[in-house]
């Protein structure tokens, strides 16, 4: 496993930019997605998730190490595009897409775009013949219920047994007709993907192995033209320090066992965000205060949870540290950010080396679902940096907002 920063590293680099302040491990980043796409089957596609973390520079680095780009919305299609991703790199997802981004989509000709409906269908297929092409598609489909529930048992569930992701199972087979009499649309195969930060590769399995079955079952009812898979994403990190890292040779081993078995030449695409930039990012925060109120001890930070909504998944501030601190006496403390809300708190009751004003805090695997997950607009502070490092050197990615560009585009009241 790589290094992650030193605290010399990360003292220079707050000093420097500043604090509140997001850093990348460049190195780290590169890893986990070489790694990946060494160990997926052939033929396997890679496309990375950008609402994981859509900063420019970190979907450039991944276009560069061999990826594709998994988009669902217009500003992330304008980022992969600056990017350097070429239309036939671009799998278009999302569970709502507007005619006019629709219609700026297809005029780049993507690679993929994945279907939620029959409405969205109708919609397209218009486009795309008023355009004079025909676009390739994946419908995705929404699971029986146990399916559900079993897959998502220790991650983080993105379908539920109702929901607004795709057409369910059960309604498959009489949509399928209707969609494929649509000339300016080329059902290629079906797209899946019911739970996020899965450790457990078992789980990452199972639903991609029911998705080969219902693939090969409307193969055998004629449907002999369809030979791709979209198996989502899910694959986790561990976000506490008793959890495992994601045994990524299971996980790969079988995905190759699942090729093996589909009989056809079964074209595989995966949406990964998390898995490969989580581990990269840190946030970096400064103490203002230390505060004593009946019993507990507040240590008050220039950041909060307008740069680091965690919400579902709080125990990953328990990884937050002191940095540089030594010979100190450790203390329970709650660490609590800037804002006028008592909701501002980013852990309570953690043993930390008793922090004072001034001193850095660093909270690793914030490299995805952080900066753009959070409430950057509340209370008006200017956003973050944000910093790449490489091999002992450091630059901007995002510059640090001012406090004057709140009136941007905005008028008063007439």
């Amino acid at each position: 496993m790589l290094d992650h920063p030193t605290d010399a590293t990360l003292t220079a680099v707050a000093e420097r930019f500043g604090t509140p302040l997001f850093t990348y491990d460049l190195a780290r980043i590169r890893h986990q997605a070489t790694n990946l796409l060494n160990a997926l089957p052939p033929g396997a596609t890679l496309h990375y998730a950008f609402k994981a973390n859509p900063s420019l520079g970190i979907c450039r680095l991944l276009r560069e190490a061999g990826l594709g780009a998994d988009i669902s919305s217009e500003g992330e299609l304008v980022t992969a595009l600056a990017a350097g991703f070429t239309p036939d790199q671009l799998l278009f997802t999302g569970p709502a897409k507007h005619p006019a981004l629709l219609e700026r989509l297809c005029a780049h000709r993507p690679g993929l775009i994945v279907l939620e409906s029959l409405i969205e269908a109708r919609r397209l297929d218009a486009i795309a013949l008023h355009l004079g092409y025909c676009q390739d598609v994946l419908l995705r489909v929404h699971p029986p219920a146990a399916l559900l529930e079993e897959a998502a048992r220790d991650g983080i569930q993105v379908a539920q047994a109702s929901s607004k992701f795709g057409i369910d199972d059960a309604h498959l087979a009489e949509a399928l007709p209707s969609l494929q009499a649509m000339p300016g649309l080329r059902l290629r195969g079906l797209q899946c993907y019911v739970a996020s930060n899965v450790l457990d590769p078992t789980q990452l399995l199972r639903p991609a192995s029911w998705l080969l079955g219902r693939l090969e079952t409307l193969r055998r009812a004629g449907h002999r033209d369809l030979d791709s898979l979209d198996i989502g994403g899910g694959l986790g990190v561990p976000y506490a320090q008793d959890e495992p890292a994601l045994d990524l040779k299971r996980f790969t081993e079988g995905l190759h066992q699942l090729q093996a078995s589909a009989g056809i030449t079964l074209r595989l695409v995966l949406e990964v965000g998390r898995y490969l930039v989580a581990e990269s990012g840190c946030y970096l925060t400064r103490v203002l205060d230390v505060r004593e109120s009946r019993g507990r001890t507040w240590v008050i930070v220039d950041g909060g949870i307008h740069n680091l909504l965690r919400g579902y998944n709080g125990k990953a501030n328990r990884l937050l540290r002191l940095v540089g601190a030594t010979g100190r006496r450790e203390h329970q403390v709650c660490v609590a950010g800037c804002l006028p809300t008592p909701q501002d708190v980013l852990v309570e009751d953690l043993a930390l080396p008793m922090p004072e004003p001034g001193d850095l805090l660093a909270l690793p695997n914030c490299g995805a679902y952080a900066y753009h997950h959070s409430l950057l607009s509340f209370g008006l502070h200017p956003a973050p940096a944000e910093v790449a490092l490489e091999a002992g050197d450091a630059w901007l990615l995002r510059q640090r907002g001012h406090s004057e560009a709140v009136l941007a585009g905005q008028a008063p009241c007439r």
